[in-house]
């Protein structure tokens, strides 16, 4: 809600709705100001007085979160700035950082500006990396564990009801395809742990790396590109880095 203020008193207060695309990214706010239960795109009057625009925001982005400069639409104040993943954009100080909770988010550069306070349980990615340098399949609700589940060639396959938090578990695609009604069902975080442990169709990342992983084989390479998963065992491409 948006205070609207004449002669220094609060006259109104006045909804503003955000649409949002599948990563929480704020990318249209708009608010009805006139009260009359439409949104008028009125931009291209050019009679039109900006207080009077109904679309009051619009934003692009890099894929990490950085934000596009181009001709959109203008912000109107009071400026909103719960942007990229839907998180807040600090700029006191210049300092222009996203606030997730539990550690701050730099757009700019995809990554945090701490480490990860559990780290180690993340030993084959850097602890500053932001959802494993895939932030178009991904997001991190607060900057704290994620806990994906992907098939045996590296392919995202979802979340279970605890959603990004926990253990990565690697599943293969057609029980999960199969349990989850191909996608339509969550699966229960508990269920999920059980499985890994006793079932050979499912087994957490650390024990799938301990016991069956083989940079030898075609398929266990393509998981480490499709993933990201290259810092713990070095790029398995051999033209990567060579003239």
């Amino acid at each position: 809600m948006v205070a609207e203020y004449s002669g220094g008193q609060i006259t109104r207060y006045r909804a503003e709705y955000f649409h949002q695309d599948h990563l929480g990214n704020t990318r249209l706010v708009f608010s009805d100001f006139n009260q009359n239960g439409l949104i008028e795109l009125t931009e291209e009057d050019p009679t039109t007085a900006i207080n009077e625009l109904e679309i009051t925001q619009e934003a692009h982005y890099y894929p990490f979160g950085m934000n596009h400069l181009g001709s959109w639409y203008e912000t109107v104040a009071p400026e909103n700035k719960y942007l990229y993943n839907g998180k807040e954009l600090n700029g006191d100080y210049e300092i222009n950082l996203m606030d997730y909770g539990a550690r701050w988010y730099d757009g700019a550069i995809g990554r945090w500006t701490a480490v990860d306070p559990l780290a180690e349980e993340r030993s084959w990615v850097s602890p500053y990396n932001y959802v494993q340098n895939n932030p178009i399949l991904r997001i991190d609700p607060d900057g704290a564990l994620d806990s994906p589940i992907f098939g045996r060639d590296g392919k995202f396959l979802g979340t279970d009801s605890k959603g990004f938090e926990g253990d990565i578990v690697i599943m293969d695609e057609d029980k999960y395809n199969l349990l989850t009604k191909n996608g339509e069902e969550t699966l229960d975080h508990g269920q999920v742990m059980k499985w890994a442990e006793f079932s050979p169709h499912a087994q957490t990342l650390d024990d799938y790396v301990a016991n069956d992983f083989d940079l030898s084989k075609s398929k266990d390479r393509e998981f480490l590109i499709v993933t990201d998963c290259v810092a713990a065992f070095g790029d398995p491409r051999p033209d990567i880095g060579r003239p």
